[in-house]
């Protein structure tokens, strides 16, 4: 995922197929260096999209 200017792992935790596309829900780790915070949000986005793209090839 594309966050921030840089692309970011976000693992794969559902897929939900829809009748009209498929939606994945993803982890992943935020950092802000400003503020020293670190963590984790999981989120649902709906594929494809321009900021999402696979890491490596399913299986």
């Amino acid at each position: 995922m594309r966050t921030a200017g840089r692309w970011r792992y976000a693992p794969v935790l559902a897929r939900q197929d829809t009748a009209d596309g498929c939606v994945y829900q993803v982890e992943i780790r935020l950092a802000d260096q400003v503020d020293k915070i670190e963590g984790t949000r999981v989120c649902s986005y709906r594929w494809p999209q321009p900021a999402l793209h696979p890491a490596h090839a399913p299986g």
